[in-house]
C-alpha cells in the first residue's frame, strides 16, 4: 500500500503509531521511497497479505495525519512502481551482489539498499569525485562500526 501527500517529515515509525491507532494488523514493514536518496512524499506499507492490506486501505481512507486526508493506495510490488535506471536483480542476494558492484540508483523503498531495515543507512553527498571508499572508510569513518557483510561504502556514479 501507498500512503502518496505528506510531508517528508514524517517517519515510517510515525505510520506505523498512526496504523496501531487504528488497529491495524497484519503490517511488516513501512518505508519511505526516494528518488536518487532524496526523500519524496510517499511512504510504503508492506502487509502479509492482500485482505489485511486491502482492509487497512478501507480505514485509512477516512483518516487524516497532520490536518492531510490521507489517499491509500493499492501497490502489487512497490519497488517495482517506479521504472530504475538500474539494471534489473533478483532477491536478495542479486541486491547485495549488486551493491557489492557499485550499482545502487537510490530509488524505491528504502532508497533500494538491502538489509535497510536492520541498522541505519547514511548518504554523504558533496565528496570529491576522486575520493575513493577505502580512503574514505580509512580515514573518516574509522570510529563507526559498520557492517561487514555488506559493502558498507558505496561510490554512487553520476
Amino acid at each position: 500500500m501507498s500512503l502518496p501527500g505528506l510531508p517528508i517529515s514524517v517517519l515510517p515509525s510515525d505510520i506505523a503509531r498512526l496504523l496501531k491507532a487504528h488497529d491495524i494488523q497484519g503490517f511488516h514493514r513501512v518505508q519511505r521511497d526516494y528518488v536518487r536518496f532524496w526523500p519524496t512524499d510517499c511512504l510504503f506499507v508492506v502487509f502479509g497479505t492482500a485482505g489485511e492490506r486491502d482492509k487497512a486501505i478501507k480505514v485509512l481512507q477516512t483518516s487524516q495525519m497532520l490536518g492531510i486526508n490521507l489517499k491509500p493506495a493499492e501497490v502489487v510490488e512497490a519497488e517495482e512502481s517506479r521504472g530504475s535506471d538500474q539494471p534489473r536483480l533478483r532477491g536478495l542476494g542479486g541486491k547485495n551482489e549488486g551493491l557489492e558492484r557499485g550499482v545502487v540508483s537510490g530509488n524505491g523503498p528504502a532508497a533500494g539498499l538491502p538489509n535497510s531495515e536492520i541498522g541505519k543507512s547514511v548518504v554523504l553527498s558533496g565528496l570529491p569525485g576522486k575520493l575513493y571508499g577505502g580512503s574514505l572508510k580509512k580515514e573518516l569513518l574509522e570510529e563507526f562500526d559498520l557492517r561487514e557483510d555488506v559493502k558498507a561504502v558505496v561510490k554512487i556514479a553520476e
